[in-house]
């Protein structure tokens, strides 16, 4: 009776772990991008947004420098082990007038106009939200072991607006460092 109760279980055990992607929290759009099943984002146009004047929302910001949880910076941009040299993966965040934003990565070997196309799979799509002064919470949905979730993070804002510092637990995390782009850059459209 005990080996039957074990098989039982076994049985069930397997197909709760087959029918996870089944039970997932998003999915993947025609772009490659995973997104939630029934969107639920805390800050997707909150009221009272005021979008804060030393944000540059024409250029990027580029990942600089990125630190552990002691303070001491990591390397950043990681060094590929393929032996492929420049293609470094370089991330950077792009905020929009209208309370969105979105991150997204390519090599070190610079920017191409598809690069800054949200319909990217490169591309991660979130909102934001300002009270208008020097700080403002991002919000985004992220996958991971076929399920997704959402996660907010703190950022501030230096008053020339040429740096973003994101913060955790009254730590500095990463800073981004503004990253002007060609005045002919093609727009695309902010759908989210």
């Amino acid at each position: 009776m005990v080996r039957f109760g074990l098989i039982v279980i076994l049985i069930l055990g397997m197909s709760n772990m087959h029918s996870c992607r089944f039970l997932s929290k998003g999915y993947e759009n025609e772009y490659g991008q995973f997104v939630p099943k029934h969107p639920h984002y805390w800050l997707k146009d909150k009221k009272g947004h005021r979008l804060p004047k030393n944000l540059d929302t024409i250029n990027v910001y580029r990942l600089e420098y990125t630190f552990n949880r002691i303070g001491i910076e990591t390397n950043y941009p990681a060094e590929p082990n393929d032996g492929l040299g420049d293609l470094k993966d370089v991330f950077y965040i792009k905020f929009y007038s209208n309370g969105r934003y979105s991150t997204f990565g390519t090599t070190n070997i610079g920017l191409k106009y598809r690069d800054l196309n949200p319909k990217n799979s490169n591309f991660t799509k979130g909102y934001y939200y300002s009270k208008g002064g020097n700080s403002l919470r991002v919000e985004e949905f992220v996958y991971g072991e076929s399920l997704g979730d959402y996660i907010r993070w703190k950022y501030v804002i230096s008053s020339e607006g040429d740096t973003i510092k994101r913060i955790s637990k009254n730590k500095v995390r990463s800073i981004y460092v503004r990253e002007l782009l060609p005045k002919d850059w093609k727009k695309y459209p902010v759908d989210w």
